[in-house]
């Protein structure tokens, strides 16, 4: 049995259950092709739920989605409650307190949900979509390392306050290892053994953090991790950074912390898409641009979510609406969009100038006036 631990509350579990969908539509109907069976038992999958509150409505649809996928593979949905006021730290940035927000820390907690005996999870992020078949996955072997990760877009070298006293800051002490918490292949036998969730909560109340439970998993676990090829986890930023290297005709060894050959390999074969670092398939497009003014976001994957979402059992009504909703807001969106744009580079223009005149301020003034211009 193939297990994957997803983070949702009430408002994204239309979210998780087209992730989840897309899963199981993308599962060839057979075993593995390596002996796994003595280690994952067999082919189905069993989907696990953290979430501080879903109503009855919604269980009933995922009751309904678990009947009809099941039809397509085996799978199983179980709904896990967790009591999230646990994470209230000072060390919690002031923009994660909201429930929504400090849901994603429920990922550090996943072992004490699943089986005792179970060696092996997978936890995605509900802003994903899988693109293949992902069994094969489970079959990587982990070592003694605690999970299996895709190397982050961030090179994380401030320092952490800590909140304690008598603690010092907490560095990295490798800021280019930093990994995207968002796909993790979790060993769980080596997890519970070095009791990796106490220490996620003792770092959590000890530091000041900035991208939530990211940080923390770095900090803990970060150095003893199995790097995975970035189509494990296909963030979109990085398709915008290597669009934007051919914009300008830079040419470029690297894209992000991956070779150009790793990259492309990855960008040719993608297994999971992440939709991080841009509007989500479930908010407008236009919300954020690019630096041509157009949207920031990769159109295919986009259309590729919202195929997914039409053929969700149970929740395909409620997606479609959404997606009306959406469309009905593209225009303000953009314009707020293209407002915001439009100001951070007259600010970027001010400042270059300022830095350029202001040294030579009296010899500007004189050939100013001479020319008179403004």
């Amino acid at each position: 049995m193939y297990h994957i631990c997803l983070n949702a509350n009430e408002g994204y579990i239309k979210f998780a259950a087209v992730l989840i969908t897309s899963i199981i539509t993308n599962t060839h109907k057979k075993e593995p092709t390596k002996p796994q069976k003595s280690r994952l038992g067999g082919g189905k999958y069993c989907f696990h739920i953290l979430t501080d509150n879903i109503s009855k409505p919604t269980k009933d649809k995922l009751q309904i989605l678990q009947n009809e996928l099941s039809l397509i593979f085996p799978c199983e949905i179980r709904i896990h409650y967790v009591d999230i006021s646990i994470f209230d730290s000072e060390g919690m940035p002031q923009w994660a307190r909201q429930g929504t927000n400090k849901l994603a820390y429920c990922r550090i907690l996943l072992a004490q949900f699943l089986p005792q005996d179970l060696d092996i999870c997978l936890y995605l992020d509900v802003d994903m979509l899988t693109l293949s078949d992902i069994s094969e996955l489970f079959e990587m072997d982990l070592g003694s390392t605690f999970a299996g990760v895709v190397l982050d877009p961030t090179i994380a070298t401030e320092p952490f306050k800590a909140i304690r006293p008598h603690t010092k800051d907490f560095k990295y002490p490798n800021p280019y290892a930093y990994f995207n918490s968002g796909c993790m292949l979790i060993n769980l036998k080596e997890w519970r053994k070095q009791n990796i969730q106490q220490q996620c909560m003792d770092f959590l109340n000890t530091y000041a953090t900035r991208f939530r439970d990211q940080d923390i998993l770095n900090a803990i676990i970060g150095d003893n991790t199995t790097k995975l090829e970035p189509k494990w986890n296909f963030i979109i930023y990085f398709m915008m950074i290597a669009n934007h290297n051919a914009r300008l005709k830079t040419p470029a060894q690297n894209i992000c912390k991956f070779s150009i050959d790793t990259y492309q390999a990855s960008l040719a074969n993608i297994k999971i898409i992440h939709y991080c670092c841009c509007p989500k398939p479930w908010a407008s497009a236009y919300s954020v641009l690019d630096f041509d003014f157009k949207p920031f976001v990769e159109s295919y994957f986009r259309e590729q979510w919202w195929k997914m979402a039409d053929k969700t059992p149970a929740f395909a009504q409620e997606l479609q609406e959404l997606k009306s909703k959406i469309a009905d807001t593209d225009f303000i969106s953009y314009a707020k969009a293209l407002s915001q744009s439009l100001q951070t580079l007259n600010d970027r223009i001010t400042n270059i100038k300022s830095a350029l005149f202001a040294p030579h301020k009296f010899i500007y003034q004189k050939i100013k006036n001479k020319f008179g211009f403004k």
